[in-house]
């Protein structure tokens, strides 16, 4: 009989505040959405083995924010991995989202899969960029893993997904990336965040997959930053023995 699959959630782009408030004069308050999308999880007949948030976890870089943000996963009975985007402060975050279930970054084996949590922000910078040290980092992982399957994280995309504003400030080194993975038949795919959209694409076997937002999306296929009428939202996804895995989005 086979194994039960892995239930994986991703959550992606908080922007949680300084203090709970909106972004972008949007009127979506991201404390509120955050704490729906929470709920409609812990409601969940099955809850996940794991959350991934992957990146912008907070508006402002400040250590009251992780905090809070902390605060908040630590409420959930699953693991919670998090990842840094280009509004966060990794040395904050990896100091003050790496306690009790929540960790920061790193890699987890779970079963016949290998999740791998990759840093793509830079100072200063809103596109990303994946220094030496992660690339090798990534590459030791994939060539040394016993996994069967293994799936990437991080923040920004590493290809253009036809929206002229976002992909200008997309992964910066994107065939660095796929130049590592290329090399790795077992990755099955790569999930990013960053563009407040659904997105999915392939690169041969591999599916290239963007999650929309735990706050406010961006409408697609624009020249310049639009705000889309989607609500918050979250990915699902299940993950089989033999590879094989489902993934779906639940809007609140």
């Amino acid at each position: 009989m086979p194994n039960a699959p892995i239930h994986l959630i991703q959550l992606t782009d908080l922007h949680l505040c300084e203090t709970p408030a909106d972004i972008l004069q949007s009127g979506v308050n991201t404390d509120v959405t955050l704490s729906a999308v929470l709920k409609q999880i812990a409601a969940r007949k099955q809850q996940p083995d794991l959350l991934v948030a992957t990146g912008d976890l907070v508006q402002q870089p400040l250590a009251t924010v992780y905090e809070r943000l902390q605060h908040y996963f630590a409420m959930l009975s699953s693991p919670v991995y998090t990842l840094c985007g280009n509004h966060d402060d990794p040395v904050l975050a990896s100091r003050l989202l790496n306690q009790g279930n929540v960790n920061y970054c790193g890699d987890l084996l779970l079963k016949k899969w290998h999740l791998i949590f990759l840093d793509s922000s830079q100072p200063g910078r809103v596109d990303g960029e994946l220094p030496a040290s992660e690339l090798l980092r990534l590459e030791q992982l994939l060539k040394h893993s016993a996994a069967q399957y293994m799936i990437v994280f991080l923040h920004h995309p590493p290809l253009k997904i036809h929206s002229q504003w976002m992909d200008r400030i997309r992964l910066k080194n994107g065939d660095a990336l796929f130049a590592v993975i290329d090399r790795y038949p077992q990755v099955r795919t790569v999930v990013f965040g960053h563009i407040h959209q659904q997105f999915e694409s392939t690169r041969g076997e591999i599916r290239l997959i963007g999650t929309p937002s735990t706050s406010i999306q961006f409408k697609p296929g624009t020249d310049q930053m639009v705000l889309d009428t989607l609500p918050p939202a979250y990915r699902s996804f299940e993950l089989y023995d033999d590879g094989a895995f489902n993934t779906s989005i639940e809007w609140l």
